[in-house]
């Protein structure tokens, strides 16, 4: 059996805050409305400042190898999400897997995305496709969009009132 040049995932995961893994985790959707969605959007922004600083250093530190960090670091963030998927679950209905999936990618398109964007890291981008492509190969014919919070926010000020021109 041939061995792989490079490090392992284990030792690339070294370089990636742990805090990564918890990125995405146990968050929900209950301030996710208009009066709202500020607040909560700027405290998740502070939230992951510091490991997005962090994971764009590591990128800086080995730029070779910066496609690989951000790929672990997605790896690490849906990880952490299928983790908590893996738990079992006390009730069914609104506590549903299928329901916490459809929430953490809710989550990836209205919180984490902009946020990584908001952060204007070099690495924002990337990573946002990164996550993205990630997502895509666990979950085949699921995609999302990248937005960016302005998107969001306006998506609050549709109504079908507006729609219907009332």
């Amino acid at each position: 059996m041939e061995k792989k040049q490079g490090l392992s995932a284990d030792a690339g995961r070294r370089e990636i805050p742990p805090e990564f893994s918890l990125i995405l985790a146990g968050h929900d959707l209950k301030d996710f409305n208009r009066k709202r969605y500020q607040g909560s959007y700027e405290r998740y922004v502070e939230e992951i400042r510091e490991p997005f600083r962090k994971l764009q250093q590591a990128c800086f530190a080995d730029p070779e190898r910066t496609e690989e960090i951000l790929k672990e670091a997605c790896e690490m963030v849906l990880d952490g999400a299928q983790a908590e998927l893996d738990k079992p679950m006390i009730r069914r209905g609104f506590h549903s897997k299928a329901l916490m999936k459809d929430t953490y990618k809710m989550w990836i398109v209205a919180y984490l995305t902009p946020a990584v964007y908001e952060l204007e890291y070099s690495i924002s981008q990337d990573f946002n496709e990164a996550l993205r492509q990630a997502w895509l190969l666990r979950y085949p014919g699921d995609s999302y969009e990248l937005v960016k919070a302005e998107a969001v926010r306006k998506g609050f000020e549709w109504s079908w009132k507006k729609w219907l021109g009332i």
